[in-house]
């Protein structure tokens, strides 16, 4: 009679641990409805990382509603997309797409979203800016400069922006407008200085605005950060000349492989024929320079509209190890070919004027230029 009433015991402890094995193996799996919360809201498109330490901008919004709705819309389109989102096991559902949990982190205020090439996304909340709309705000942003530690900004009624960075001379021109979503208040800055087609930069969620200040929020190096500006006054010497140079795309990247493949690079017209006499007319070679022997290369962008610029000098012997020439060699070639300009631009697949890198090399013997090639 013990040894049954010790048998039954053993049998009730021994469910009572199966019962405290499913429990917790239960609980270590995270249900769906404690996940979502987290995503819920709207996240401002930030950057999209090309490559190590190289963003670009990713103008788009997402919201995702309690009831299960989803919408994005990019920055450039006036509807946005509405579908269906759910957690189901171990991955977000959109529409008919499933995308692993392990490729999505999400934080309290950003949302990381790829494994490679990762888009960045910020939450962000809605902002009191009482009595504005997207009118009075343009006003209010073409009514002074707005200026900070690094640059200074002129926003003008014809939708022109022109920046000027406080490191070099002269100031970039651009487009902008400001939209509403929702019940926020964005600052979209896009274009280039030929026209306002070009891609947009980095999206701002106006935060606050007034006659003396503006705070924006927006990707900032490698992070969203709030920039801040205050009203200045309008100096005709801050904006009066362009810069030298400026790029149409500052966001392109240049060394991606599909610009060498699929782009139709910059021409100069005449070809090699017009550069090698530009340079027989130009360079004066140096006496007793026996041992000025190598090449000299010189690379270089030219933008959208035929402009060169950012110039940069690899120099090297005959063996392609570096080397330095007699700067008097080396400065030369460099300043004649700044003043190769008027390039016939570079196109993509879809015949868009683009930015684009090109060579010239210079075979030297004796201090003498030889051979050019591209």
């Amino acid at each position: 009679m013990t040894a049954i009433k010790t048998s039954q015991s053993m049998k009730r402890h021994l469910f009572c641990c199966f019962l405290c094995f499913l429990t917790s193996c239960y609980r270590t799996e995270t249900p769906a409805t404690t996940i979502t919360p987290t995503i819920e809201g709207t996240w401002l498109g930030g950057a999209y990382e090309l490559d190590r330490d190289v963003y670009v901008p990713f103008p788009k919004i997402l919201h995702f509603s309690a009831d299960g709705t989803y919408s994005e819309r990019w920055i450039d389109k006036e509807k946005a997309d509405t579908f269906q989102w759910a957690f189901q096991k171990d991955s977000l559902h959109i529409d008919t797409f499933h995308f692993p949990m392990d490729e999505i982190k999400i934080g309290a205020e950003q949302l990381n979203w790829g494994r490679r090439y990762t888009r960045s996304y910020q939450r962000i909340q809605p902002r009191q800016l009482d009595g504005l709309d997207t009118t009075k705000i343009d006003l209010l942003l073409q009514k002074t400069d707005w200026e900070n530690k690094t640059e200074k900004l002129r926003f003008q009624a014809d939708g022109g922006l022109r920046v000027m960075n406080k490191t070099q001379e002269g100031y970039a021109t651009y487009c902008y407008k400001v939209e509403s979503f929702e019940s926020y208040f964005l600052l979209v800055k896009y274009g280039n200085q030929t026209d306002c087609h070009a891609p947009c930069q980095f999206l701002e969620q106006i935060i606050s605005i007034d006659r003396k200040t503006l705070k924006v929020l927006r990707w900032e190096k490698d992070r969203f950060q709030e920039v801040s500006y205050k009203a200045s006054a309008n100096k005709k010497s801050d904006f009066s000349m362009p810069v030298e140079f400026q790029r149409c795309d500052q966001y392109k990247l240049l060394n991606n492989p599909q610009n060498r493949y699929y782009n139709k690079g910059p021409r100069y017209p005449g070809g090699l024929y017009s550069i090698n006499n530009l340079f027989k007319d130009k360079y004066k070679p140096l006496r007793n320079a026996r041992r000025q022997t190598g090449l000299i290369r010189i690379r270089f962008v030219v933008n959208c509209a035929g402009e060169a610029g950012l110039f940069e000098t690899l120099e090297l012997d005959n063996n392609y190890q570096e080397k330095k020439f007699d700067q008097r060699i080396s400065d030369q070639i460099l300043e004649i070919s700044k003043t190769l300009q008027s390039w016939i631009p570079a196109t993509n697949r879809e015949g868009k004027n683009i930015d684009h890198f090109k060579y010239l090399t210079f075979k030297i013997k004796d201090g003498k230029i030889i051979e050019i090639f591209f």
